[in-house]
């Protein structure tokens, strides 16, 4: 199971692992009834990328301090020690919610995807886990690709990590076959 680690004021090193942070959506029609609605979303999309064994997600309360702070990614990735950052936004009317979602690079603050939810306030439940598990399995695909494109591009070490992580994935298949590719992409690491 993925990890959610919380961190304090001090700035984390660079991790060799997919890194995550979360922001809090930002409620951007003012309603201060839809600010709960906001931190739910947010939460449940911690709560699932947390099921992700590969990537590390920073905890909600550490993810927080940035709720009302207008940093750039770069900055947010620097203070808390991770790699992607996920921002996003709530719309509503009387008749229609929407929430954009966005997933950052933050070495380089390049939008890696986005991608916008729109549901009914009358079905606000069903929006919720709706919005929430369609961000969390976008971002978890989203990551999951640009790492391995940035492992694909790097020197051996990095190389190996990924061998490492094949390797490991393959070893809970409980298999013959699968344990016997995992043991060549050890040896090979």
């Amino acid at each position: 199971m993925g990890r959610v680690m919380p961190v304090g004021d001090q700035q984390l090193p660079a991790l060799t692992e997919a890194s995550l942070a979360v922001l809090p959506l930002r409620n951007v029609s003012g309603d201060l009834r839809d600010a709960p609605f906001c931190e739910g979303v947010t939460a449940d999309i911690i709560i699932n990328l947390s099921r992700f064994r590969d990537l590390l997600v920073i905890a909600r309360r550490s993810a927080f301090v940035f709720k009302d702070q207008s940093s750039t990614p770069e900055q947010v990735g620097k203070r808390l020690g991770v790699r992607y950052l996920f921002t996003g936004a709530l719309k509503r009317s009387d008749r229609e919610m929407q929430i954009s979602a966005k997933l950052s690079d933050t070495s380089s603050s390049g939008v890696l995807w986005s991608n916008r939810y729109e549901g009914k306030p009358s079905d606000i439940f069903a929006f919720q886990d709706a919005a929430s598990d369609g961000i969390s399995a976008h971002l978890a695909v989203q990551i999951r690709n640009a790492e391995r494109y940035r492992l694909s591009t790097n020197p051996p070490e990095i190389l190996a990590y990924f061998l490492n992580l094949q390797a490991e994935e393959l070893s809970r298949r409980y298999n013959q076959e699968a344990n016997k590719q995992a043991r060549r992409l050890l040896e090979k690491a």
